[in-house]
């Protein structure tokens, strides 16, 4: 089963995307921006429904006044950055995208897993290193999957030793999106008929 797990829901352009994936080959799409939590079909193509959160995270960042403190591990102190981002949490059909949240990333991240939903990074340049922080040999943020974007060697190359689970998608919002350099899907074994039945 091939699974285009980040594309957007355009009025105008639905059907054409549609038919294209069906011509490429895909199986199911899941897809931000409509207006319920429930699945949907056209033709042979599933639709799972995704919301599109954002959100913000605080990392300490400590600071060593040489290469020799770095090595000992002598701080000389320890600033705050914060950081913006977005993830698509997938959640049960019958819980409602969320309305109002708390957009603490650590926070949201605990919201979707109570309601039962998965939560998917979209990192970009400026905050991949959010979604690869660790503490105590665990990921600082847990999200529960990581959207690889194919055409950036920031996600194909510094994110592979993640313990975590990948999954690729396009970013399309039309049928042009599908077949461009910035097409993707992931590839399961197995075949998927809901959201719910969808294994990270």
């Amino acid at each position: 089963m091939k699974i285009d797990f980040h594309t957007q829901y355009s009025p105008e352009h639905f059907k054409g995307l549609c038919k294209k994936a069906i011509q490429l080959g895909l199986d199911a799409l899941v897809m931000t921006g409509l207006p319920d939590n429930q699945d949907r079909q056209y033709k042979s193509l599933l639709i799972f429904p995704a919301q599109e959160l954002d959100w913000k995270a605080a990392i300490e960042i400590p600071e060593y006044g040489s290469r020799e403190d770095w090595i000992q591990d002598k701080k000389q102190g320890v600033s705050t950055k914060v950081y913006y981002g977005k993830a698509l949490a997938i959640f049960p059909s019958n819980k409602d995208f969320l309305k109002h949240y708390d957009d603490r990333l650590y926070q949201l991240l605990a919201r979707v897993s109570k309601l039962g939903g998965v939560t998917i990074s979209l990192q970009d340049n400026e905050n991949h290193f959010i979604v690869g922080s660790f503490e105590d040999s665990k990921n600082t943020y847990p999200f529960d999957a990581v959207r690889i974007r194919s055409y950036n060697t920031i996600d194909i190359h510094s994110l592979f030793h993640q313990p975590r689970p990948f999954v690729a998608g396009s970013n399309a919002s039309n049928a042009d999106g599908l077949v461009d350099k910035f097409a993707a899907f992931t590839q399961y074994f197995e075949q998927f008929q809901t959201k719910e039945s969808i294994s990270f």
